[in-house]
């Protein structure tokens, strides 16, 4: 029966199984493991987690946990609104992934907000993210930077920033800095020196709810 019900709902059984597994653990501490039986017998394994005689130990279900990031859009007022998305806690810690998934993103379902990227840039245009410190240097593609050279002042300060913000809400990183295929970047379209590494600017944020 709870079968039939979790296929109806389009539930996977192993997301019910780890949803229970992580309440009690959380509630009784003590706790080291939990098992699940459906008439008896013990879950049997599913792909996306380790499930062993129906056992589910805490750390077989941490990499399933979902965290959240904010993204950045350019919205009708001439700053960026945030938008708080949905991502996997390890995606959510990760400078790359958090760019990456903004480009993927395209316009979220909110009413005057839209994408900061020019129409032609991809996820992987941003090749890389490393960090000194906590300075971020994001490295960007030849492609990426051809695809911002009709940008108006306001889009490539909106641009800028939506990337800038996006990373700076990491713990481990303060300011960010570019560069294009590891070279040194003077300026994205012309306008805003980008020769030192940027902080944010937070006064440009507005909040939103999330889609």
């Amino acid at each position: 029966t709870l079968s039939n019900y979790l296929a109806f709902a389009g539930i996977e059984p192993w997301q019910l199984y780890g949803s229970a597994a992580l309440t009690l653990l959380s509630f009784y501490p003590e706790t080291a493991a939990v098992r699940v039986l459906i008439d008896g017998v013990p879950a049997s394994v599913s792909a996306e987690s380790v499930l062993s005689d129906g056992v589910l130990h805490r750390d077989d279900l941490a990499s399933l946990i979902g965290g959240s990031a904010k993204f950045y859009y350019a919205n009708d007022g001439g700053g960026l609104t945030q938008i708080e998305a949905p991502m996997s806690q390890a995606a959510s810690c990760s400078a790359l992934s958090i760019l990456r998934e903004m480009i993927a993103s395209g316009d979220p379902e909110v009413e005057g907000a839209h994408s900061v990227f020019p129409t032609g840039i991809e996820p992987e245009d941003i090749l890389g993210i490393s960090l000194d410190g906590r300075v971020a240097t994001v490295n960007l593609s030849a492609g990426f930077y051809a695809h911002c050279q009709n940008l108006s002042q306001d889009e490539e300060h909106l641009l800028i920033y939506a990337m800038v913000n996006a990373l700076c809400q990491l713990k481990q990183i303060g300011a960010v800095g570019f560069r294009v295929e590891g070279e040194q970047l003077e300026s994205l379209s012309g306008e805003i020196c980008m020769l030192s590494p940027l902080l944010p600017d937070p006064g440009l944020e507005s909040v939103s709810e999330t889609p």
